[in-house]
């Protein structure tokens, strides 16, 4: 099993978001897939979306232990993207439920960039609770301001682990 993988979610996969995530990625020497150069639909009570790219991503994304999450801060939520993939773990809890149940004892952070000088309180308890319904263990999140630009250094992220 390889050590860990960040998940892009993002709009612009050259932003802030994508620059935090290329720090950490630098730091772990973790892969980045963007989600937005995949065609992932949203989810279907009908499964009948089961041709789209979410498969083979999640395939991807079970390869690893420690699944690293970056999302903007959109609405004081996660972005759009993200949510259509969170959404689409469903369909490894109904109809891949031997996929879905390789998430057990993974790990899972979080990293997100945003205008606002703190995160609202609420923005990474989705990503905690869905962890610890899927039964994976949540380590870490942070969260720059991308007010003046992202002014992160290697030395603000040497004591993530």
């Amino acid at each position: 099993m390889k050590n860990g993988i960040i998940l892009l979610g993002s709009s612009n996969s050259s932003g802030y978001t994508y620059q935090l995530s290329k720090l950490i990625a630098d730091k772990f020497d973790y892969p980045i897939v963007d989600l937005k150069q995949y065609k992932i639909l949203p989810f279907d009570y009908q499964f009948e979306n089961q041709e789209d790219d979410f498969i083979k991503v999640f395939d991807e994304v079970l390869k690893y232990d420690h699944i690293v999450i970056a999302t903007p801060v959109y609405w004081y939520s996660m972005s759009g993207i993200m949510k259509t993939f969170f959404d689409r773990l469903t369909d490894g809890l109904i109809i891949h439920k031997d996929k879905g149940r390789l998430l057990r004892g993974k790990t899972m952070s979080v990293i997100s960039t945003g205008t606002d000088e703190k995160v609202v309180d609420y923005f990474f308890k989705p990503f905690k609770s869905s962890a610890d319904y899927l039964g994976m263990r949540f380590k870490w999140c942070v969260y720059v301001s991308s007010k003046n630009g992202i002014k992160l250094t290697e030395e603000d992220i040497k004591d993530l682990k």
